[in-house]
């Protein structure tokens, strides 16, 4: 994509009519896209690879193994969600003003997502400790059993 301050929507998604003036600011429509349709596509399969790879691992990861596929977790996931939802919107969401209301709330989601997840990695026992929880049996109570 050319620098920002000759930038044309135009050039790179289906936002802006080709007859809006350029402009010399960061506009909504260049957060997360890509001028090219097959870089878009290759993002959106390494991401399908890195989360075919990490989830299953993740069972048998540990330790700081562990935190290190959370933080990267952290970030594949919104990733992947964005781009995908972005071509369904792009697709499918007609006129262009409910088109741009919805990807700007894709992309508001997806960098909320990945703050939470990042937070929850930090925070608390991470994403795979937390998906491991899930399916182990509740600990029992000493003092219910008595």
């Amino acid at each position: 994509m050319s620098s920002s301050s000759n930038h044309d929507c135009a050039s790179c998604c289906s936002l802006r009519p080709a007859s809006a003036p350029a402009h010399p600011r960061l506009c909504a429509c260049t957060v997360l896209t890509f001028s090219k349709g097959s870089t878009q596509r290759n993002v959106f399969h390494y991401t399908t690879y890195s989360l075919a790879a990490l989830v299953p691992a993740g069972v048998f990861m540990g330790g700081g193994l562990a935190s290190a596929a959370d933080m990267v977790l952290a970030v594949v996931i919104p990733l992947h969600f964005h781009i995908g939802l972005r071509s369904v919107i792009l697709d499918y969401v007609k006129p262009d003003s409910v088109q741009r209301t919805a990807l700007i709330a894709s992309t508001a989601f997806a960098a909320l997502a990945t703050v939470g997840f990042i937070t929850f990695n930090v925070r608390d026992v991470g994403m795979i400790e937390g998906t491991k929880m899930l399916w182990r049996a509740p600990k029992k109570d000493a003092k219910a059993e008595e």
